[in-house]
C-alpha cells in the first residue's frame, strides 16, 4: 500500500512539473464557469465518472480554448490520484477559490453534482447582473469618451491656431487666459505633474500602506452617495450567494465566512467578514456577527435570522442574495438614468465656456477695428 500511495505521490510530482511550465492561466469568467458547472453537474448526476465528465466538458465544441486547457489539465491530475479540489487550485487562478472550495467541501460530503449544479446558477445569476449593467452603462461611457476626445481635440488642435492672433492682442479676457494657462500648463508642467502623483502615491504608501490605503479608499466607496448604495448592493448579494452555495456544500460556517468575504469583490467588507468569522468561532450566531459590521446592506442579518430560526440559512442567504441582485440592477438603472443628461449638461457647459474663451477676445477685437475705422 504504502509502495503505491508513493508511486502516486511521485507520478502526481511529475505531472506537476510537466505543467508548472505551461503559461499562466486567465480566469475563467462567470459565463463560462455557468456553462462549466452545469455541464458537469448534470453528467456526475446521471453517474457519468468523474474523469470521462472533464474529458467531455474539455472537448465540447463550445468550450472555450482557455477552458478546455484548464479542464484537461484538473483532468490529468485528477486521473494521477489528486482530489478535484487540489487539482482545481493546480490550474494557477483559472479557477475562482470559491468554486474551489466549494468543490472541497462537496467531495468531503458527496454531494459534487448538487454542488456544481448550485454554482452554475450562482455563476449565471452574477454573469446576468454583470451583463444587464454592462448594456446599461454602454451609453455614459460613450458620453465620456466623446467628452475626452472633444477635450483634446480643443485643446491640442484648436486652441494652438488662435494663439499667434491672442499673442497681438493688448487686453485678453479672465477666461481666455485661464483656458491657455491649462493648456501651457499641460504642455509644460507634465513632468511636474508627473512628480506630483509620485511624491504622493509614495507618501501614502510610506504613511498608510498600500493595503490600509486601499482599504479606506475601499470604504469611502461604499460610503458614497448614489453609487455607494449600489456597490453595497452588489457586493453584498456576492457575499450572501457565495455563503449560501458553501454552507449547503458543507463547508464550516467560519471558513465559508471567510472565502465569501474573499469573494465578494470588496476589500472593506473582506475585513468585516474576517471580524464576523471570529466572532462567530466565539460563539455568536451569523445573524448577531454580521449584524455589527458596517457596509452590508442592513436587511442582510435580518433575513439570516429569519434563515436560522427557521433551520434554513442556506436557502435563506440565496434567497436575499436574489433579492439584492434585483435592489442592485434596479438602482443602478436608476442612477444611470440621472446620469446621461448629467453628462450632457456637462458637455453642453464644457463646450459652451470653450467657445466663450474663444470667442470673446475676437469679439472684442472686431469692435475695436470697427472704432478705429468710424
Amino acid at each position: 500500500m504504502n509502495d503505491v500511495q508513493n508511486e502516486t505521490r511521485r507520478e502526481t510530482g511529475k505531472l506537476r512539473k510537466i505543467f508548472s511550465g505551461s503559461r499562466r492561466f486567465r480566469p475563467l469568467g462567470p459565463g463560462v464557469l455557468s456553462e462549466l458547472c452545469q455541464e458537469l453537474g448534470v453528467m456526475l448526476r446521471a453517474g457519468v465518472p468523474l474523469d470521462r465528465a472533464l474529458f467531455l466538458a474539455a472537448t465540447g465544441e463550445e468550450v472555450r480554448p482557455e477552458a478546455a486547457r484548464a479542464l484537461q489539465q484538473v483532468r490529468g491530475l485528477v486521473c494521477q490520484g489528486m482530489l478535484m479540489w487540489q487539482a482545481m487550485a493546480e490550474t494557477r487562478k483559472a479557477f475562482p477559490e470559491v468554486m474551489i472550495q466549494t468543490v472541497r467541501a462537496a467531495e468531503q460530503s458527496g454531494t459534487l453534482s448538487r454542488s456544481f449544479l448550485l454554482l452554475a446558477r450562482d455563476y449565471q445569476q452574477e454573469h446576468r447582473t454583470a451583463a444587464e449593467i454592462k448594456r446599461a452603462s454602454a451609453y455614459p461611457q460613450l458620453l465620456l469618451v466623446m467628452l475626452v476626445l472633444l477635450t483634446w481635440l480643443f485643446m491640442a488642435v484648436i486652441l494652438p491656431e488662435f494663439e499667434p492672433l491672442f499673442a497681438y492682442m493688448e487686453e485678453v479676457p479672465l477666461p481666455t487666459k485661464i483656458l491657455f494657462s491649462l493648456v501651457n500648463l499641460v504642455k509644460t508642467g507634465w513632468p511636474i505633474l508627473l512628480a506630483a502623483g509620485l511624491i504622493l502615491a509614495a507618501g501614502i504608501k510610506a504613511g498608510l500602506g498600500w493595503k490600509k490605503a486601499a482599504l479606506a479608499a475601499d470604504r469611502i466607496k461604499l460610503s458614497l452617495p448614489g453609487i455607494g448604495k449600489v456597490f453595497r448592493m452588489v457586493y453584498t448579494a456576492r457575499f450572501a450567494r457565495t455563503l449560501g452555495t458553501l454552507y449547503q456544500a458543507g463547508l464550516l460556517l467560519p471558513e465559508a465566512i471567510r472565502a465569501s468575504g474573499r469573494a465578494s469583490g470588496s476589500i472593506y467588507l473582506e475585513s468585516r467578514a474576517m471580524e464576523s468569522a471570529r466572532l462567530v468561532e466565539e460563539g455568536e450566531d451569523l445573524a448577531a456577527a454580521l449584524g455589527r459590521q458596517k457596509g452590508f446592506v442592513k436587511k442582510l442579518p435580518v433575513m439570516i435570522k429569519i434563515g436560522e430560526e427557521a433551520g434554513d440559512l442556506g436557502g435563506m442567504l440565496l434567497s436575499a442574495a436574489e433579492s439584492m441582485d434585483y435592489e442592485g440592477r434596479q438602482a443602478a438603472g436608476r442612477l444611470l438614468s440621472l446620469l446621461e443628461p448629467a453628462m450632457i449638461m456637462v458637455m453642453a457647459v464644457f463646450v459652451g465656456l470653450m467657445m466663450a474663451a474663444v470667442l470673446m477676445p475676437l469679439y472684442a477685437s472686431y469692435d475695436g477695428l470697427g472704432q478705429n475705422l468710424y
